[in-house]
């Protein structure tokens, strides 16, 4: 007689993918209060060292600068245009003959 080969329970497919979509744990009120203190005293220590540095000091004297710079390039221009206007009036008034 032949022997028979034992029936196995067939092997349970797992999907991979099954936790993907799971949200995460909530983490504790204790872990945002450390996280916002830490940023907190990071983000006031980094302006500390830029206003004693004299980083917002520079800063101030080159942006009056340029303003100053800009203006002055206005201004300019603004005189042009006016003795333009007034040379082609003087030109316009001039009798044909």
């Amino acid at each position: 007689m032949s022997a028979q080969r034992p029936v196995r329970a067939p092997i349970p497919t797992r999907n991979p993918a099954e936790n993907f979509f799971r949200p995460p744990r909530k983490a504790p009120w204790s872990f945002y209060a450390i996280a916002c203190a830490v940023g907190f005293t990071i983000g006031a220590s980094l302006e500390f060292g830029m206003i004693k540095s004299g980083y917002y000091d520079i800063m101030r004297y080159s942006e009056a600068r340029k303003t100053a710079t800009e203006r002055m390039e206005l201004e300019s221009a603004l005189k042009q245009l006016e003795e333009l206007e007034r040379e082609g009036k003087a030109r316009n008034s001039t009798p044909a003959v």
